[in-house]
């Protein structure tokens, strides 16, 4: 659904309008995803905290589905933070940080991350180097920020222009500096994943709707199918076949949907979800009275609760590897009381 046009001496892509017809990855029934089940017996393990912090308070919010996460940190003692910092773990160790009032979104197998600062600047820390990533032309007075890295390096994210519509947008790691526009989504950070054969997965604005989309950077956005185009739906995360979201499968209702291949079927939980691996293993967290509670891990019809470390009282789960490990936090109710956490899947 790009529309090609030659802008001076670079190639400018715009995101056409995503109609609500069904598309050819629509189907009539329903699939139930063939996920592999292997029994896990899960125990965590503690990420230390940034070094020289003078605490041990962080979180993991993503992987590169190996031996990097990516997350955050605070600055100064327990009583008194006075800084977050985007950080990347490698074998349990700080490797690299995105400094003062920094997130980190993405890590890759390289070690290259992308993130951001608090006033939205996009970042990229690529051979050990932290560097400010290009800005598309238009995009001046707003935010723009990076979601998401390939293990090639294709990095996508998106914008808010100086006219107020919102783009989605791509960047080498090689050649950060000339990102690609991608055109209007209608939505902010539209893109919020890709896989490493460059399958994108995301959410644009269609009217009063939201759709789910997957596609490529080089061949555009398609609405997923198998879900009424006439309620709204939404893609998170994508791994191998595997792509995680929101909407209504006709004759099951609406909530958390795993397509397989394009294919939907419906997730039965109330838990908040957050990641999907290669083998179709779902993480996230259940909640009580807005606090996140409970660590959960979905393999196929089987919910496995984690537990936090000792000394915690609650867990959270943001992300899993592709051998099945879970990162999040361990903690007492609150970020600042909390404790990265990896739990091996045994």
């Amino acid at each position: 659904m790009f529309g090609w046009l030659q802008g001076g001496a670079g190639v400018v892509r715009t995101i056409a309008v995503v109609t609500v017809a069904t598309s050819a990855l629509s189907v009539g029934g329903v699939a139930t995803a063939d996920v592999a089940r292997e029994a896990c017996t899960y125990s965590p393990t503690r990420l230390p905290g940034m070094p020289g912090s003078g605490n041990d308070i962080a979180h993991v919010t993503s992987t590169d589905g190996s031996g990097h996460f990516a997350g955050m940190g605070y600055w100064g003692p327990p009583e008194e933070l006075s800084s977050h910092i985007g950080m990347v773990w490698k074998d349990g160790q700080v490797v690299g940080n995105f400094g003062p009032l920094s997130t980190v979104s993405d890590v890759n197998r390289a070690g290259t991350a992308v993130g951001g600062t608090e006033s939205l600047e996009p970042l990229l820390l690529h051979n050990g180097k932290l560097s400010q990533m290009g800005r598309p032309p238009g995009n001046t007075r707003y935010f723009a920020q990076a979601s998401a890295i390939n293990d090639a390096g294709l990095i996508v994210g998106g914008a808010k222009f100086d006219d107020g519509t919102e783009h989605a947008v791509a960047w080498s790691a090689d050649d950060p500096r000339n990102p690609w526009d991608l055109g209007v989504t209608g939505r902010p950070w539209a893109l919020k994943d890709i896989s490493d054969s460059g399958e994108l997965a995301g959410t644009v604005q269609a009217g009063a709707r939201t759709r789910a989309v997957t596609g490529t950077v080089e061949t555009g956005l398609r609405p997923l199918g198998g879900v009424d185009p006439a309620a709204d739906s939404s893609a998170t995360d994508i791994a191998g076949s595997f792509i995680l979201g929101k909407g209504t499968i006709p004759g099951r209702g609406a909530g958390w949907v795993l397509w397989r291949d394009g294919v939907p079927s419906p997730l039965s939980t109330t838990a908040t979800l957050q990641d999907v691996n290669g083998s179709g293993v779902v993480v996230g967290y259940e909640s009580t009275n807005g606090v996140p509670t409970s660590a959960v891990v979905l393999n196929g019809t089987t919910r496995t609760v984690l537990p936090p470390l000792p000394g915690h009282r609650y867990a959270d789960a943001f992300a899993i590897t592709e051998d099945g490990s879970v990162a999040g936090r361990s903690h007492d109710g609150q970020y600042y009381q909390s404790t990265a956490t990896v739990w091996t899947c045994r």
